[in-house]
């Protein structure tokens, strides 16, 4: 869902630039921060509340969000629509996905985030052909209700989510303890026991934790910089339609690729001169920042 959020950020871009006759680069950004900026408040809406209903909202808050963008034709329209609906929508939606997989998933967990974050990569390639063509040959108005009807199938989606332990070996069990659990609380009712707080903060206590944090947001900062920002610049500059299709799609295959090779080579033993080395987390991290900032 973020690849397309990526791609559909770089339409409304250009079409904003024709009607604005200036660059508003800043579009496609915003509905990423806003996406960032509100997935602590859904992965605790997930945890208080339900998982599935909150992937169901999200779904529905997605779809919204795009065909309201299609109706928009003034520029605080398109920055109300799809920098905040867009951006909130998607987050409900991801990290309510993340959560449903953390739960079916924990021994392999590595590996799953894997796969699903290189989907990120193969939907920036995808999305890319998908909205030119429907956005170019359909219109603006037109071909983002087309894509409305594509991401209105994570609301659908969201409906499939099930609770991991109906699917346990000890299902019965489980119940059996869920059961008397109720049943304690029944009689305990003038007991309260206390609820855990919408947002904890008691992890940030930890120094490794704020580092953790601090390292990653300064890291994320230009992460996505080239897809939001290579298309647009090549289309100020005049360069062809389809050439600038084809970059977003070796983009979204290189960060596929980038994500499989780098999750897969995580924890590895290679050997190098007879010695055995271990491929670590810091290792991985530091050898991409290193190619990043050559490449730039």
């Amino acid at each position: 869902m973020a690849a397309m959020v990526h791609n559909a950020a770089l339409r409304q871009k250009w079409h904003v630039n024709k009607a604005t006759e200036a660059p508003k680069g800043w579009l496609g950004p915003a509905s990423w921060a806003m996406s960032l900026f509100s997935a602590t408040i859904v992965v605790a809406l997930c945890r208080r509340k339900s998982t599935r209903l909150t992937a169901v909202l999200g779904g529905l808050v997605l779809a919204l969000g795009i065909l309201f963008t299609s109706f928009a034709t003034q520029l605080h329209q398109v920055a109300f629509s799809y920098g905040v609906i867009v951006g909130i929508g998607s987050a409900m939606v991801r990290e309510s996905a993340a959560v449903m997989l953390g739960h079916y998933f924990k021994r392999r967990r590595q590996f799953v985030e894997m796969i699903t974050m290189s989907g990120e990569g193969v939907g920036v390639a995808l999305f890319s052909v998908i909205l030119k063509e429907g956005v170019g040959k359909m219109g603006w108005r037109l071909g983002l209700q087309a894509v409305t009807g594509l991401v209105s199938c994570s609301f659908f989606m969201g409906l499939l989510y099930r609770p991991a332990s109906l699917y346990h070996p000890q299902r019965r069990a489980i119940l059996h303890l869920k059961n008397q659990r109720k049943k304690v609380k029944e009689k305990k009712t003038h007991v309260r026991t206390p609820k855990p707080p919408f947002l904890d903060f008691t992890p940030l206590k930890s120094s490794s934790v704020r580092m953790l944090s601090i390292s990653a947001s300064v890291a994320a900062l230009g992460v996505y910089s080239p897809i939001f920002f290579l298309s647009l610049h090549g289309f100020s500059e005049g360069y062809d339609m389809q050439d600038l299709v084809l970059l977003q799609t070796f983009l979204g295959l290189s960060i596929a690729l980038g994500i499989v090779f780098s999750g897969s080579s995580i924890n590895k033993t290679l050997e190098i001169s007879f010695r055995k080395v271990q491929i670590s987390r810091q290792y991985v991290c530091q050898v991409s920042q290193t190619e990043a900032h050559t490449r730039r």
